[in-house]
């Protein structure tokens, strides 16, 4: 085998694909389906609004896949212990108006490929009206996959084939050592982590806030640009440190006018 070979390092990826309240089972079993055809096998399913014969007929041989999804009903459990959390969307305009900039999914990959070794969950939305605004504050960013403007929302089950071949691409692609150089794996910072550095944060905005015109924005400003980027764990705590320390000082100001 290839993987087997001298100087050859075979990427891997930990992804999660979490299904939020899936309507229709047959799409629930086609998505484990083209799983199983692409090499995945983690599946969460938030509130799925049933998982019966029907689903498992058109799962076929990833039968497998249903019988071990986990089953939670909120999405802050199907992505609990996730260092990276990518939403999608058919409509990409759809949450500019929060901030929120959707990119296309080639742009994504370069996330997801920074992000090997680390568990990633791809967060695909209800089939009639996608994510609520709740479950999108959730996501570190977001992605769409670039179709006609005439009719750009795509099926569940299809729009999971497409996320999934293109990451494939890269997970089963071989870096030749001495051709490509292998990039250094660090541990992201997680869910957890990042919550921690936007307290800080918005705790400073919030001490500046008589200073500031408009604070919710630079709080979301602020939540976005983290959520485009790979932050490592050691610099999420470097900036929470200084964040803490800031507050620290103004608090301190305050008391002493």
């Amino acid at each position: 085998m290839r993987g087997d070979m001298p100087g050859v390092v075979r990427i891997k990826f930990n992804v999660r694909v979490v299904l939020v309240e899936p309507e229709f089972p047959i799409n629930i079993g086609s998505v484990a389906r083209v799983m199983a055809n692409f090499g995945f096998d983690n599946l969460y399913l938030v509130k799925p609004k049933a998982l019966d014969d029907t689903a498992y007929m058109f799962a076929k041989h990833a039968r497998r896949i249903l019988d071990n999804a986990n089953i939670v009903d909120k999405l802050e459990n199907a992505v609990k212990g996730c260092q990276y959390i990518i939403g999608t969307t058919g409509v990409p305009v759809r949450y500019e108006k929060n901030y929120r900039v959707s990119r296309p999914i080639s742009e994504i990959l370069s996330i997801i490929r920074e992000s090997e070794s680390n568990e990633i969950a791809i967060v695909f939305g209800r089939e009639s009206k996608g994510l609520n605004d709740k479950e999108y504050g959730l996501c570190d960013s977001f992605m769409y996959i670039p179709t006609s403007e005439e009719y750009p929302v795509m099926n569940l089950s299809h729009a999971v084939a497409v996320v999934l071949y293109e990451v494939s691409k890269m997970r089963n692609r071989d870096k030749v050592k001495g051709i490509e150089n292998v990039k250094t794996r660090y541990k992201i910072a997680s869910y957890d982590d990042k919550q921690v550095l936007f307290k800080m944060y918005d705790n400073l905005v919030e001490l500046m806030s008589d200073r500031l015109t408009f604070p919710s924005k630079m709080k979301q400003a602020f939540h976005n640009i983290i959520g485009r980027t790979i932050i490592s764990k050691r610099e999420s705590k470097v900036l929470t440190g200084l964040f803490s320390e800031i507050n620290k000082i103004l608090k301190a100001n305050r008391l002493n006018k």
